[in-house]
Parts: C-alpha cells; sequence; structure tokens
C-alpha cells in the first residue's frame, strides 16, 4: 500500500516503504496523483484532461494523460493505479492510504481528535504548478478551503468537548486552532476570546479581538459584531463579568458539516497570543530629529553554559532587527552610543544586563537588569528595545506607537525552537542544517501558524541543497512549499517572498521573473538582511556586480556579525575582478570566525591572484585542515612561490576528487563539485561532462559555477560552455 500525505508537508512512500522523490520533484504529475487519490473511487478521463491539458485539443490531451500515467504507474509499481474501463482511471483497492481521505473520514466517523491529528496543514499547501491551467489552480484551492473548513469545525468540537470535560488549556488551544483555521468564523473566535479571558489570559484576548479589528477595518472596512465588541467591553472595564457581557456562542453540531462560505474573504494574518507571547517596537513617527546611530556589541554570554549561545543569538538578532527598523535610528559599526549587554547567572536564574554608553568605555548614559527566561526571551527583547528607543530619541517620547516586534507564536516552546533554528541556520554547515531542519519541523509541530517557522524550514532546504546535503531536485520543492505556506499564513513576510524568488531562479531558471519577487520581498522587510543577501547572489549570477556588491554591503550593515555574508561579500569582489577588496573581505569575515573552510579556501585564490602566492599556500592548507585533511599541509610544507602554489592547488584537487568519491559511494555529492576539481587539475572534457550532468539533474550549484567562477576561465570559449549558458537562461 503506498501512502500519500497531502496535509502540511508532502510526502510519498512507495508500498516498500522508501520515499518517490522522482514523483514528489514533478509538481503537475503529483497534482495528478492528488487528484486521482481525491477521486480514488474512479475519475472520468475526460474530466481529468479538461482539468490538466484544457489548452490541447483532445488527442494531445489524453496522449499526455497516457504519458503521465505511465511515469506514476512505473514510479508506484504495478497494480496500484489502474483502468477502470475504458473512460476511468483510479487506484486499485486497499492499495491507497491518503491522509485527506483519512481526515475526511474521521470528520464524518464525529472523531474530531482523530481528524485534527491528521490535519497537519493546508492541502498540498504552498503546492504550485508552473504550466498548470487556472481550471487546476481553482480545483486546489477550492479543495484546500473545503479541508480547512473541515478542520475548524473539528478544531471547535475538540475546545466543546475540552471545555466541557473542565481542561480549560486544552480547550484554549483548541479554539485557537480553529480560529486560525478558518479567519471569518466570528464565533470560533469569540469563543477564543472567552476562553482566554477565563484562563486569566486578559491580554491575549483584547490582543485576539485587536488584531481581527484592524484585520475587518483594512481588508473591508467593517467593524465586529456588537455581541462581541460588548465582550471586550467587559474585559476592558471588568464591572461585570465576562460570560454576563454577551450571550456564549451555541453549541457545535456533528457531523462536521463545512459552513457556508461568508461574505468577506479572510481578514487575518494569523499572528494571535498573549501579551506575554507578544514583544513590543517603539516605532518613532513625527520626529524632526537628527538620525542618531549605536553600536550594538554581541551579546555576552557570561553563564559559560554553552547550551544558552542559540538564546543570545537569537535575542541579539531580534533586537538588533527591531532597533534597525526605527525611523530616525540606525544601528552601525561605529557609533557614538553603544548597547553592551551580558546574559549572566543569579543563582539559579538568568538574568539581561544592559548598558548603554557614549562610544564603548564612555560614560553610562543607562543600565537595566532584566530578569530573563527562555519562555520569556521575546517580552524581554521588546522591553529591551522599548528602554533603548526612549533614551535615544527621547524628544520623539509623545509621538510614538506600539508595533508588534515579530511575527510571533503563541507557543513559547516554538519560539524556542525557532531560536534554536536561526542559530543553526547561521553556523552553514551539512550538520547544522540538518538541525536546524529538525527545529523548524518542531516548531511548526508545537504551532501549525507559525508563519516565520515556515520561512526557517524553507530556507534549510535551500541550504541543504547548496552544502550537499540534498540534491536540488528534492529539496527545493520542499522549500518552496514551506515558502508557500508561510505566505498563506502571513503575505507580508518578505522572506518568504525571497524564498519564492530564489526557488524561480535558481531551480526554475526563470531569471527575469524572479527580479519583482526579490524586490517585493525587499520593500515588505527592507531591514531583514536575508533577503538582501539572496538577492545579491541573484544579481551576482547574472553579472550586476555592482548592484550585488551594494545588496551584500546592505546585509553585512544589517548583520555584521553572521560570516556568510562577508563571505558572499568577498565572492561577488571577487567575480567582479577585484581581488584585494575581496582578499580584505574574506580576511574580515575570518577574523570574526577563523572555522571557515570555503573563505580560507577562496582568501587563498584572492591572494595568489595578487602574486601573495605563500600566504595563498598558508590559507589553503589551514583551510583543509579545518575540513579534515590533516595529511596535506605536511604533504605541502615547503611549497614556495608561484611553482609551489600551483602543485598545491593539484594536489589539493587531486585528494579532493579522492574524497568526493567516497563519499559519493555513501551519500549525495553534487556534480558541480566534481566538475570543479577536474577543471583546476586541466581535464577539461571530464569538467565539461559533470556540468551537464548537473543541468541535466537541476543542480542549483551549476549558476554559480558557470556564470563568474574563475576556475571556469578555460572553457568560456568552448560552444558546449556558451550553450549550456544559454539553456539556463544566463
Amino acid at each position: 500500500m503506498i501512502e500519500l500525505r497531502t496535509l502540511g508537508a508532502l510526502d510519498l512512500k512507495a508500498a516498500d516503504g522508501r520515499a518517490v522523490h522522482s514523483i514528489l520533484a514533478q509538481p503537475k504529475r503529483l497534482a495528478l496523483l492528488a487528484y486521482l487519490a481525491v477521486h480514488a473511487a474512479g475519475a472520468r478521463r475526460d474530466s481529468v484532461v479538461a482539468l490538466f491539458w484544457p489548452e490541447l485539443d483532445t488527442a494531445h490531451a489524453r496522449g499526455a494523460l497516457r504519458q503521465s500515467l505511465r511515469f506514476l504507474r512505473r514510479e508506484l509499481g504495478d497494480g496500484i493505479l489502474n483502468g477502470h474501463g475504458d473512460e476511468e482511471v483510479g487506484f486499485e483497492p486497499a492499495t491507497l492510504w491518503f491522509d485527506a481521505l483519512a481526515f475526511q473520514q474521521a470528520c464524518d466517523a464525529g472523531e474530531p481528535a482523530r481528524a485534527l491529528q491528521l490535519y497537519r496543514g493546508d492541502f498540498l499547501a504552498g503546492f504550485f504548478v508552473n504550466d498548470g491551467s487556472a481550471e487546476l489552480e481553482r480545483w486546489i484551492e477550492g479543495e484546500r478551503l473545503r479541508l480547512r473548513r473541515l478542520a475548524a469545525r473539528a478544531a471547535a468540537e475538540v475546545a466543546q468537548r475540552a471545555e466541557r470535560d473542565g481542561d480549560l488549556a486544552a480547550a484554549t488551544s483548541a479554539a485557537r486552532q480553529a480560529v486560525a483555521f478558518d479567519l471569518d468564523d466570528e464565533p470560533a473566535l469569540a469563543r477564543l476570546i472567552e476562553l482566554l479571558d477565563r484562563s486569566g489570559d486578559r491580554a491575549g484576548a483584547l490582543n485576539a479581538f485587536e488584531t481581527f479589528r484592524r484585520g475587518l477595518l483594512r481588508q473591508y472596512d467593517a467593524t465586529p459584531s456588537p455581541e462581541t465588541d460588548a465582550r471586550i467591553q467587559a474585559i476592558r472595564a471588568r464591572q461585570t463579568p465576562f460570560v454576563a457581557a454577551a450571550p456564549r456562542p451555541g453549541p457545535v453540531t456533528t457531523p462536521l458539516i463545512p459552513a457556508q462560505p461568508r461574505p468577506w474573504g479572510r481578514v487575518l494574518s494569523l499572528a494571535v497570543g498573549g501579551a506575554f507571547a507578544t514583544a513590543i517596537v517603539w516605532w518613532l513617527v513625527g520626529s524632526g530629529a537628527r538620525p542618531t546611530s549605536v553600536t550594538i556589541l554581541p551579546l555576552s554570554n557570561a553563564t559559560r553554559d554553552t547550551t544558552l549561545t542559540y538564546l543570545t543569538a537569537g535575542m541579539a538578532e531580534g533586537v538588533t532587527a527591531a532597533l534597525s527598523r526605527v525611523p530616525g535610528l540606525r544601528v552601525a559599526d561605529r557609533a557614538g552610543d553603544v548597547l553592551a549587554w551580558t546574559l549572566r547567572r543569579v543563582g539559579d536564574s538568568l538574568s539581561l544586563a544592559v548598558d548603554l554608553r557614549r562610544g564603548a568605555a564612555g560614560a553610562r548614559r543607562w543600565s537595566r537588569e532584566f530578569p530573563l527566561s527562555a519562555s520569556g526571551a521575546l517580552a524581554v527583547e521588546g522591553r529591551v528595545v522599548g528602554d533603548v528607543v526612549r533614551q535615544l530619541r527621547p524628544r520623539a517620547a509623545d509621538s510614538i506607537e506600539l508595533l508588534q516586534l515579530h511575527r510571533t507564536t503563541t507557543s513559547p516552546d516554538a519560539y524556542l525552537l525557532y531560536l534554536q533554528g536561526r542559530y543553526f541556520l547561521g553556523r552553514r554547515s551539512s550538520e547544522s542544517l540538518a538541525r536546524a531542519r529538525g527545529l523548524f519541523a518542531q516548531a511548526i509541530e508545537r504551532d501549525p501558524v507559525y508563519a516565520a517557522a515556515y520561512a526557517g524550514l524553507g530556507y534549510s532546504y535551500v541550504a541543504l541543497a547548496y552544502y550537499w546535503v540534498m540534491p536540488s531536485r528534492e529539496a527545493y520543492p520542499l522549500a518552496e512549499a514551506a515558502a508557500r505556506r508561510a505566505l498563506q499564513i502571513d503575505s507580508t513576510l518578505g522572506f518568504a517572498h525571497a524564498l519564492v524568488a530564489e526557488a524561480t531562479a535558481s531551480f526554475h531558471r526563470r531569471w527575469a521573473a524572479a527580479e519583482p519577487l526579490f524586490r517585493r520581498a525587499l520593500e515588505l522587510d527592507p531591514d531583514d538582511p536575508e533577503p538582501h543577501q539572496m538577492f545579491g547572489v541573484y544579481l551576482r549570477t547574472l553579472g550586476h556586480f555592482d548592484e550585488a556588491e551594494a545588496e551584500m554591503r546592505r546585509a553585512v550593515e544589517l548583520d555584521p556579525l553572521t560570516r556568510h555574508f562577508s563571505y558572499q561579500l568577498g565572492r561577488v569582489l571577487a567575480c567582479a575582478g577585484r581581488p584585494a577588496d575581496a582578499a580584505a573581505e574574506f580576511a574580515k569575515q575570518l577574523a570574526l570566525d577563523s572555522i571557515y573552510p570555503p573563505a580560507h579556501y577562496e582568501l587563498a585564490k584572492a591572494l595568489a591572484s595578487q602574486g601573495d602566492y605563500d600566504a595563498a599556500i598558508n590559507e589553503f592548507a589551514t583551510g583543509a585542515r579545518q575540513w579534515g585533511d590533516t595529511a596535506y599541509g605536511r604533504l605541502i610544507h615547503g611549497n614556495r612561490g608561484s611553482a609551489g602554489y600551483t602543485a598545491a592547488r593539484l594536489l589539493g584537487a587531486t585528494r579532493s576528487l579522492e574524497r568526493l568519491r567516497t563519499r559519493a559511494k555513501r551519500g549525495f555529492v553534487p556534480p558541480v563539485a566534481f566538475a570543479r576539481e577536474y577543471i583546476v587539475l586541466g581535464q577539461r572534457e571530464e569538467s565539461m561532462a559533470w556540468l551537464r550532468r548537473a543541468f541535466e539533474e537541476g543542480d542549483v550549484n551549476l549558476a554559480a559555477a558557470v556564470s563568474c567562477e574563475p576556475e571556469y576561465a578555460p572553457l568560456r570559449a568552448d560552444p558546449r560552455f556558451r550553450d549550456l549558458r544559454r539553456r539556463m537562461g544566463l
């Protein structure tokens, strides 16, 4: 029996339990499989071709269907997907387990708890078919909406049963899910408000209402019902008990029938939560004061507990990003005001000591100590930001308003997992990236509507492709699906737009179509460094080096402590033919973190291009040692000058090829990795063969290789190389 999961993360397993990546990597054929699974009893061929190939005449459309069915049968195995008569096609009985069908059956059977266990996200979440018809898109969206409303009804039923059993926490959690699944259901919102207030989270109830009210006003120039407004006024005034302020929502009836569509569409961006799960940032407006700059020193961890590194890194990132968004306040490498802070242990508790000084060693302007717990990190970030802004921009104190610092989650556990994921994502090693992916997935399990966690998960898949952990054709569909799910939850998340742009460019090779998506990401989140870095790589690939440098420098300015940004800036400068500037940037990055083999390798090439061969040889030896090749340094000991550098490079390429062949026997190695070593060895035919293979396998690492990497200069005049660039759209 094959297993098909379409609710949330996509997954397909054959009867023997193996993952069928070949189908997952082909969106249109995967959509066809999902359609046939929905109509498991049998789907008419004329209906299928009208949905999937409406642009073709009948003969060609049926031919396309036959070809797709042959592919699916070959990949799934015999006896699973067969014709049901001349005009129908479907699954043989007992050959398919389909999560959407199991979910529907649980709803029909009045088992809402089991239904919610199966509903892990939207049907074909974030799914996109490049050449799909409008009819196919409408079918996917209609099925998605139908199942989501069923999930909302199931969550409402679970909430009612938990409340009846006296489990207020479980009832509140389920009510929050009901609101998340059907954002137009005001009675569900009223139930959530009541439960939050009864559980003592008055601020959470007010926040949930305010988010709903603002969404209605912004989208439809409408206001909540008088009944809901009465509930909120009772909470604010506290003159009458909440339950007496308005009638309680009526009971949920079974079976679980989808609610009828409302006259308005979706109105919330799904960031409902209590005040202690939401941080604040003071946004300055209307101030004519001269812009102020502040330097934020690294958050020192005086506890000596390395397990808290993710917490210090995450808080530093959050506060830096928030202060960067404040109009009239700039975070800079060198500024008159300096924020110094330390995490320390006081007894069994943690404390965050924050100082604002005139210069790194100057007079103290302000200091404060914040008691800190891991679950309260987000709230403390907001308090730090608010106090710092009030110190640096006091004349604007009367013209400030509260805004949300982060796209938040209601789950402290999910937020901590997210922080850990961001930390390991920033380490940029194959091991750390795999760990980041798992942490983001756990955060999503804790909160299925955590948009930032979906974006982090998507970026981890992108990085896993670039860092040789997963083939691009497996990683990128998953990355794109996660990014599109994040945008379904929060369409204003610039980082998620940048991920879609990255997939459009590097994986689908639709370079022109990607640029407006990148610019939309930067428009939404101009102070998020990651979209600037991703856009910079895109511009470098297209040869727009001046623009690429500007984007990379902006990323470094926004986050000077992330080593990857400085490294990518160095690569832009190297591609632009500025080896001295590139060497300076790589050296600066290694001063922050000397354990980064790719930077040593790139620095070596930049030094050699300036004639500093001895220093270049030393950098090669350092990088090889960090990669685990301890013998290389001994083998090249004594090499000097140009001849010694050439010999060191040839030996390094030979040893690298040996390691790549060994690694390929037990795991994935991108074809471009072999191509690079062969071109260093001067074996052009072998390098060209591996480049062609990289193209056929959709390897995203290929774009950098054929665009500006200096190693491939000997191939640039080769007609086959030029044809490869043309086929890639470059």
